[in-house]
Order: C-alpha cells, then sequence, then structure tokens
C-alpha cells in the first residue's frame, strides 16, 4: 500500500489552511438564505466578535498544528468525527448499494455471483497490495488521492464507551480470507493461498456451494452475534466487552476484524426495489454494521453492499465496485456456471464457534429487538426520473449539478415555505488524505431565483427568470469550485473548532460562536445530498442526519436522473411530497432552460 499513501505524497499538494478573515466572510454569505433579518444581525454581531477575540488565536493553534502534521491537518479529526458518534451505525454513519440487476441478472446461480464478485474484489485488493493497481490522475493528468482504498479491506470500526476505534490489519497477500454470515452463523473462507496467490473462481464458487447447502439444524444453535453491531455504541461496547472475556471469542472477533471484507447472504425481502433499498441499509439479519465493507447477496439474487462511512467516502467507493461489477457482467451470459458443476471443493472454509455466557443472552435477544425496531424508523422512496438527464442538461448550456440543486431548493419552498439548509458533500482528493467538504448548496442567489419564481401576482418574465437562474447556477459552481480548491469554509471551522476543544486551559472559550444559533441553522443538514452517478447503481442510501429532514441521493446519468429520499417514518408523507416537488420542478426549469430530453 505504499505506492498509494507515502510515495503519492510526493505528487499532491497539502491541504491549505484558510484565511480566517475570508472563512467568515464566507460564512456570513452563507448564512444569509436561512436566517431571518434579526438572526443574520444578531449573527454577524457573534462572528465579528469572534474575528477580533478567540478567532485568531485559534487560527495561530491550527497553523500550527498544520505545520507539524505530515499528512492532512482534518484527517484525523474528521475520523474521529465519525467514531465519536454513539448512535447505531446503519443509520447514522452508513451507506448501501443496490446493484442494478442489468449487471447480474443473467448468472442464474447464487453462489456464482457471490463467488465472481468476491473473486473480483480480492483480486484488487492483492493488486492494492503488490502496487499494480494504476495510479489514478484528472482528465487533465492530475494525480488523486488514493490512501483512503487501504481502509476499505481488513478493517473494523471497534465500539468503546466515549469514542470508537478504527481498526486496520496488516496489509499482504499471504492466506487472506473472507467471513460468509449465513443464518448467524459465520464461515471463513480462504481467498488466497499460503504462496500469496488467488485461490480460483471454481473453488470459491465450490465452497460457497457447499456453505450455502449446510442446513441450519446440522448447525450448532448461535444467538446471532451481529447484533451487537446495530445498537448504540455505548451499549455495543458493553456486550462487545463482555464477550471479549471469553479466549474463543476473542479469536473470533480478530477473525472478522481481519477479514478482507464481509459477504452476507440474506433472506429479507428484495422482491420490491423499496425493500432492497432499505433492508440493505438497515435489517439487521446477517449484517455486521460496524465492518467497513459488506457484500449483501439475497436468496432471490439481488446484489448490495453495505458500507461503515467513517473511514471511507463515496467516491473512491464507487471506483471500485465499478471496477467489480464491469468485470462480472462481462461473464453476464453465465458461462462459467456449466463450468463450475463438475468441480469438487477442496475445504477451504471453517466454521466459527461462540461461546455465550448464559448471563448475556437475554442482552443479546434485547439487541435483536432493538436493531429490528431500528428499521421501522425509516422510511425508504425511489423513483427514476426518466424526462431527460445531465446530457440535456449540458446541451442547455448548464452544469448539471447546479441545475440540480436549484429545483432542489425549489422543491423544499414549495414543501416547506421555507429556505433550510442543505449539505453537499465536496471530494477533495486532489490533496493528500483529502476528504471531502460542504458546499451549502442553499445560497443566495437560489433563494432569490425561487422567490421570483413563485412569487404571488408576478407578471410572467421569462428573461428575468433566465437571469436569475443563470446567476445561481454560476454562483452554485463558484462554491464548488472553491471547495475544491481546498479554501471551502466548514471543515476550517471545524478545524478551529477541535483547536478549541484542545485548548481549553488557555481560557479560550468559543461555545458562543460555534454553538449560535446561525451556526446551528447553517449545519442543520436539513437535506443530506450525496451525487455519485454511476449506471451500476439500481440505488444509493442513507439515513437522514437531521431527525426532521431527509437523506438524498440523486444519480445525474445521461438520460435520467435517480433518485433515493429517506426520512423518519413520521417524516413519510412529506418526503414523497418533496420528491413529487422536485421532479415537477425539474420539468419547470427544463422549460425555462430548454433542457429538453426525449
Amino acid at each position: 500500500m505504499k505506492k498509494y499513501q507515502e510515495d503519492l505524497t510526493q505528487k499532491l499538494k497539502k491541504l491549505p489552511l484558510s484565511n480566517l478573515d475570508t472563512t467568515l466572510s464566507h460564512i456570513l454569505e452563507w448564512s444569509k438564505p436561512v436566517l431571518t433579518l434579526e438572526e443574520f444581525q444578531n449573527f454577524k454581531n457573534v462572528v465579528e466578535k469572534f474575528s477580533i477575540n478567540e478567532g485568531p488565536k485559534l487560527q495561530n493553534e491550527l497553523q500550527n498544528f498544520m505545520n507539524q502534521s505530515e499528512g492532512s491537518w482534518l484527517s484525523k479529526f474528521w475520523l474521529e468525527g465519525y467514531l465519536s458518534g454513539r448512535g447505531p451505525v446503519q443509520s447514522e454513519t452508513n451507506f448501501a448499494l443496490v446493484i442494478n440487476p442489468y449487471y447480474h441478472e443473467k448468472i442464474e446461480k447464487v453462489e456464482v455471483k457471490m463467488g465472481m464478485i468476491i473473486y473480483q474484489l480480492t483480486k484488487i485488493y492483492k493488486s492494492f497490495v503488490e502496487g499494480t493497481f494504476p495510479l489514478e490522475q484528472t482528465k487533465s493528468g492530475q494525480y488523486i488521492d488514493m490512501s483512503f482504498y487501504a481502509n476499505f479491506f481488513k478493517s473494523i470500526r471497534l465500539p468503546d464507551e466515549d469514542m470508537d476505534h478504527f481498526y486496520r490489519g496488516e496489509a499482504g497477500t499471504v492466506n487472506n480470507f473472507i467471513l460468509i454470515v449465513k443464518n448467524g452463523h459465520y464461515f471463513k473462507l480462504y481467498v488466497t493461498d499460503e504462496t500469496g496467490s488467488l485461490i480460483s473462481l471454481k473453488q470459491l464458487v465450490a465452497n460457497i456451494q457447499t456453505i450455502l447447502a449446510i442446513k441450519l439444524e446440522e448447525m450448532q444453535k448461535d444467538l446471532p452475534i451481529h447484533y451487537l453491531s446495530a445498537i448504540d455504541r455505548k451499549e455495543s461496547s458493553a456486550l462487545y466487552t463482555e464477550l471479549m472475556k471469553k479466549s474463543k471469542n476473542r479469536e473470533n472477533f480478530e477473525t472478522l476484524a481481519d477479514s478482507l471484507f464481509v459477504v452476507s447472504f440474506n433472506e429479507f425481502s428484495d422482491e420490491g426495489k423499496a425493500d432492497r433499498i432499505k433492508n440493505m441499509l438497515l435489517h439487521p439479519e446477517n449484517q455486521f454494521f460496524s465492518k467497513t465493507m459488506q457484500l449483501l447477496v439475497t436468496k432471490n439474487g439481488s446484489v448490495g453492499f453495505n458500507f461503515e462511512h467513517s473511514a471511507i467516502d463515496g467516491v473512491p467507493t464507487l471506483t471500485i465496485l465499478d471496477e467489480v461489477i464491469q468485470a462480472i457482467s462481462q461473464d453476464s451470459e453465465g458461462k462459467l456456471e456449466v463450468e463450475v458443476e463438475a468441480e469438487k471443493a477442496t475445504n477451504l472454509f471453517s466454521k466459527l464457534e461462540w461461546e455465550i455466557p448464559e448471563e448475556l443472552i437475554g442482552k443479546m435477544n434485547l439487541a435483536s429487538r432493538t436493531a429490528a425496531l431500528e428499521v421501522e424508523k425509516f422510511s425508504m422512496t425511489h423513483h427514476v426520473f426518466n424526462q431527460f438527464g445531465k446530457e440535456a442538461i449540458k446541451k442547455a448550456g448548464v452544469s448539471p449539478d447546479a441545475f440540480f440543486h436549484i429545483a432542489l431548493v425549489m422543491a423544499q419552498y414549495e414543501v416547506t415555505q421555507n429556505f433550510k439548509s442543505i449539505y453537499e458533500p465536496v471530494a477533495m482528493r486532489a490533496y493528500y488524505q483529502g476528504r471531502t467538504e460542504s458546499a451549502r448548496p442553499m445560497s443566495v442567489e437560489k433563494r432569490s431565483f425561487v422567490e421570483a419564481f413563485f412569487a404571488e401576482n408576478r407578471t410572467p418574465n421569462t428573461r428575468e427568470l433566465e437571469e436569475l437562474f443563470k446567476v445561481a447556477a454560476l454562483a452554485h459552481g463558484e462554491r464548488i469550485a472553491l471547495c475544491q480548491s481546498g479554501k471551502g469554509v466548514e471543515r476550517h471551522l471545524f478545524g478551529l473548532k477541535k483547536m478549541a476543544e484542545m485548548k481549553t486551559d488557555k481560557g479560550i472559550n468559543s461555545d458562543y460562536f460555534f454553538l449560535s444559533e446561525g451556526m446551528k441553522a447553517i449545519q442543520s443538514d436539513f437535506i443530506s445530498t450525496t451525487g455519485i452517478p454511476y449506471d451500476i447503481l439500481e440505488s444509493f442510501s442513507f439515513a437522514p442526519v437531521n431527525q426532521e429532514g431527509f437523506g438524498l441521493y440523486y444519480g445525474l446519468l445521461a438520460d435520467r436522473i435517480v433518485l433515493d429520499i429517506s426520512s423518519r417514518q413520521e417524516n413519510e408523507r412529506q418526503s414523497k411530497e418533496l420528491l413529487k416537488a422536485l421532479c415537477n420542478n425539474l420539468v419547470r426549469l427544463s422549460e425555462l432552460t430548454e433542457a429538453k430530453g426525449k
């Protein structure tokens, strides 16, 4: 992995630190559309006080911290921000992807499908270890960060009472294995041998066939361990600590941590898209949610993945998965299945046996009930907007991302009669250990356009609206570019806040700024969005960050837009209204800009 970490530092820039006055000027500008005039004036006073008093001191501390950091000054803090979360990870940090059946439905046998994906993922891991995976570059030839690829494999988020720990095993090619979970039972399956060579695909499939053929009654009855990963982290830590007192359990948890990834074979409902989306994100059956990467395959042949987000991000995730899925789709006629039939399995697997103390059985049963209830707290809705996609938008001379977010602000206003904060992550992979910045798409320019568009008794003035739209789209692009240049606002403020937490002994008290109503409004994440367009995806789901708000995936594909929206169950009606309004406003904008599709 050295090629993608230490060696790559010579080809990448270090994440910069913005000027304090510039950041504070931006945060005031970004706050305007989500605050009343009175709230804005109050926040302006808070910002001015901070800029004179605590701000410069914290900026100096952060500058010193940056100078002493070999990598990104943000990386450690950002990881700890995730690990400090105390809620269930499946609804607090995880994201799930369902693979478009088009890419695998012709492979009829589930065990063949599983084997092909396992083989390709292992092949990619081996190429990272051996340094043969090509360095990634932008279209202009600029190298981009790959340091976090190591975090996908042999890794897990380990529970602790106050803050979790991220574990990553030592990289190597010899005797690597995965875990397959079926009916609550764990099977260790080798995927490379003692020489570091890949186990053949035929042998993988033959072993998977054997595992899936084992009947539950032939196994020792186990209480599913994975439920401890589906509850609050403090409670999870307590169960984990008790189970670790038994040497057999301790060895099993080490095996779980050091497995390349987990494969979950599930029998939950997946006949409808809504079922697939919700269950692959939240259903606790056979899922160990704190494992960084899980492949999910159902008895009906649906394929998905569940990722724990702490140490990885969406863009590198899709880079890996696109390579895997494109590779298996090349054998989509299922020719391999005929060859596998006669293969006899060399026994490459073993079953893990757990030892659960009698006094913990009640707590484990409670964990299973708690995990099941978590599923019912959320609503997921999937929709494909087929009238046009990004190609038609680009032909109209508009950035597809700006177009979409203007339509989203229109929809939010139509449904809520308000302007609330929206989160949009922006990849910062031009910098070593760069993760993401937040662009905060809600802007004064978008608000001005939306208010003009929906103004009562408005005399239609298409030219005026077109001009306001262009200004809003341009402002959106400028904000994205600002974030991509490493000069975004929120990660800088996050770093200053971390300095304040570390320097409380020096009498620096800046809570009046970081906990102000203005900051709360900006960072409320009423709609948390992500938009990573890949044809291999049927859906991309995550729970809402704001309990009153929504999680929204938008995949801007060539001829369509894939939409997945999540909410708390009590907000399901409003989430469907928002989705309907979003689609209506996409059409309205297409009429204004002549972004016509089919």
